[in-house]
């Protein structure tokens, strides 16, 4: 092995120019503890596979050169976006059944993130754990989800508009329309900063009230700051005004 990649007999004879027989002769004589080390690192392989380490067959468990490639830009986008599959499929032109299978293959810790289910390396998934749907349940979000695509309008509000449950429609939406999810998951407030439409959906009301009584609060604060100085100031200068006129002295005219 060298770092974490493990060489083959034939791939060493290869790249040295030497014999394959002759040289699993020379380790079996001369080097049997290496060769025991690789059988037990080979029986340990067959219990699990793990990206980028050994088979039971002692070859690396990695896809090929040609995969990584013809799949990278497909890859990155399902890992960076929440543009679907089969959008990134027409955008990337690689087949649909073809980057399914190399997403299960190659990258099947994105897809159980994508669809919130555990996933560790070299184990199985629990595919129970994802929410299956029938044909039925299909079409009784479709008009729901064509509305809620052409109005722009709240989930909560489509989803009782065509009698949903919203938090199942927004299940829903999460695992078959993640990128309408992730575009209605977040709003603009009237301040520039961000929020997200359930929270705004659910205290609107709250916040109007909230925000009334708020400029309740300052104007009635306004005013009695406005009658304090008022009546600081005629404390302070009793005789301003017309008042102080009338009360003024008159002056003696010269001859």
């Amino acid at each position: 092995m060298q770092g974490n990649s493990y060489v083959t007999v034939p791939e060493v004879a290869d790249s040295c120019g030497l014999s394959y027989t002759g040289l699993e002769q020379h380790l079996l004589f001369y080097h049997k503890d290496l060769v025991k080390r690789r059988i037990r690192i080979r029986k340990k392989a067959l219990r699990r596979q793990r990206k980028g380490e050994i088979t039971g067959r002692g070859t690396v468990h990695a896809p090929s050169p040609e995969l990584v490639e013809k799949y990278a830009e497909a890859v990155h986008l399902y890992a960076t976006t929440p543009m679907s599959a089969a959008r990134i499929d027409g955008k990337t032109g690689v087949s649909k059944k073809g980057f399914y299978e190399h997403l299960q293959r190659w990258h099947l810790d994105l897809v159980c993130r994508r669809k919130n289910i555990p996933y560790e390396e070299g184990r199985l998934v629990d595919w129970s754990k994802v929410r299956k749907y029938n044909p039925a349940t299909k079409a009784k979000y479709a008009e729901a989800i064509r509305r809620l695509k052409e109005s722009g309008l709240p989930t909560a509000q489509v989803a009782a508009e065509f009698g949903l449950q919203p938090e199942a429609f927004r299940s829903y939406l999460k695992e078959h329309e993640p990128e309408l999810y992730a575009r209605k998951g977040m709003v603009r407030t009237d301040t520039g900063g961000a929020v997200s439409r359930r929270s705004m959906e659910k205290y609107s009301e709250a916040m109007h009230l909230y925000d009334n009584r708020k400029r309740e609060v300052v104007g009635q604060a306004v005013r009695v700051q406005r009658l304090l100085v008022r009546a600081v100031h005629q404390k302070e200068f009793p005789r301003t005004g017309r008042k102080a006129q009338r009360n003024r002295p008159e002056k003696r005219k010269t001859k």
